[in-house]
């Protein structure tokens, strides 16, 4: 569900940060590629919780 967001957010030109250490994937390989390669390569901002309340 997070990637489908992400795309539909992405594709109307909101600006997306994803908490990586706020979502997972049935597969931990699948979610590293999704969080390290895919969200950024969409322009995702890909911050831990501690890092995004850092910038409140």
């Amino acid at each position: 569900m997070i990637a489908a967001t992400l795309y539909d957010a992405s594709d109307r030109d909101y600006h997306v940060t994803v908490l990586s250490d706020a979502c997972a994937d049935g597969e931990p390989n699948v979610h590293d590629f999704l969080i390290n390669r895919v969200f950024p390569a969409r322009g995702a901002d890909v911050l831990t919780g501690r890092e995004w309340t850092a910038r409140l």
